[in-house]
C-alpha cells in the first residue's frame, strides 16, 4: 500500500553537473538534466491524468 502525504516528499537542487533528489528515510538519488527532465514529464503527466484533486473522507482518530 502506497502511503499518502500532504507535504512536499522530494527535494531538488543542482550539484555540480547533476541534479540531486533527496526524500525521506534517507532517499537520495542523482540524475543528469536529461534524466531529470524526462522524470519531470513524467510526474507531470501523472499529475495531469489525475485530474482535479477528490476530497478524500479520514477517518476521526479516537
Amino acid at each position: 500500500m502506497t502511503q499518502t502525504s500532504s507535504t512536499p516528499a522530494l527535494n531538488a537542487e543542482l550539484v555540480g553537473a547533476e541534479i540531486v533528489v533527496t526524500g525521506p528515510d534517507g532517499f537520495r538519488r542523482a540524475m543528469s538534466l536529461d534524466t531529470a527532465r524526462t522524470s519531470l514529464s513524467n510526474l507531470q503527466r501523472a499529475i495531469a491524468a489525475a485530474g482535479e484533486p477528490q476530497e478524500v473522507y479520514q477517518k476521526p482518530l479516537g
